[in-house]
């Protein structure tokens, strides 16, 4: 099978013969996989399992635990650690609600996912928009990582060992925090470089003026497919923001186009497609084909 011949949404997954299932309030998680598998089937694809290991996540209520301006990084010193010898700092996807463990739909399916988080605020451009309003001022539990040589070496480590020079693994960057500096961001480039079937996906709050910013944006002019990158905070194409406004709607219109409401968040919301409960089984935000912004709604608290 070809990679042309896959779907790229869940939309396209879904057929009028689903409708009657897709709009239901499922009751329980095997009778959304039966209408995924049976999807799956009639458009002669691999069905990939929902693997996450627990699937209540928190709704969205459209409002964020704020903390002061002059907060400079994770309001959390306990959960930062330096990586060790041993050490795999890339988490599986199948362990976040929001993420999911394999990709369900799109030219990557069945390729397992992998995020990286860092310190929030420290790592990150004093612009952010989001600065005292983070999702990490929620997050007690999450292993924060130093970046440093012993990080880059324990994330090349894992990669190798996850063999992603022999098949496909995307990667979510990041959870939490930033690209560092522009250094940093050419490291990427070179571990794409070195392994060929790697993808990277996530966003960053990196001006396109500023060094980072430029760095970014010529690593995904370079690696269109490999690296997608979108810009927090930016209404137009490649961009992602926030809206307080929880909302059944799937589009809201800006002056730049159409821009999409994460699926994944609606569904959690109760308004979404039950087929597309996470970013495994949605794939717009590292689809290289949707240039559209992407929305969130605001949540944390």
């Amino acid at each position: 099978m070809k990679p042309s011949d896959l779907v790229l949404t869940i939309g396209e997954l879904l057929g009028p013969e689903d409708n009657q299932f897709a709009c239901l309030e499922f009751k329980d998680h095997y009778n959304r996989e039966r209408v995924r598998r049976k999807a799956a089937e009639r458009k002669g694809l691999m069905y990939v399992r929902d693997d996450r290991r627990a699937l209540v996540t928190m709704r969205a209520q459209g409002k964020a635990r704020e903390v002061p301006r002059s907060t400079q990084t994770t309001i959390y010193p306990g959960k930062v650690v330096r990586s060790g010898p041993g050490d795999m700092p890339l988490k599986p996807g199948k362990y976040s609600t929001k993420l999911g463990g394999k990709v369900a739909v799109g030219d990557l399916l069945g390729a397992p996912i992998y995020s990286l988080t860092l310190i929030e605020r420290e790592t990150c451009p004093k612009t952010c928009k989001l600065w005292t309003t983070c999702y990490g001022n929620s997050m007690h539990l999450a292993k924060r990582y130093v970046w440093d040589k012993s990080l880059q070496d324990a994330i090349y480590w894992q990669l190798t060992a996850l063999k992603a020079y022999e098949k496909p693994i995307l990667l979510r960057l990041h959870v939490l925090g930033d690209f560092p500096s522009a250094s940093a961001v050419r490291w990427w480039g070179e571990v794409l470089d070195k392994l060929p079937l790697l993808h990277i996906f996530g966003f960053t709050s990196w001006p396109w003026h500023s060094r980072p910013g430029k760095a970014i944006d010529d690593l995904r002019a370079e690696q269109p497919k490999r690296f997608i990158i979108r810009r927090s905070g930016k209404q137009e194409p490649w961009g992602a923001t926030v809206t307080n406004q929880v909302t059944a709607d799937s589009h809201i219109q800006r002056e730049t186009g159409r821009a999409i409401i994460c699926p994944a968040e609606r569904t959690a919301a109760g308004f979404g497609p039950k087929t597309a409960a996470c970013c495994a089984q949605c794939g717009l935000c590292y689809n290289p084909k949707i240039e559209n912004e992407i929305v969130f709604f605001e949540h944390g608290a």
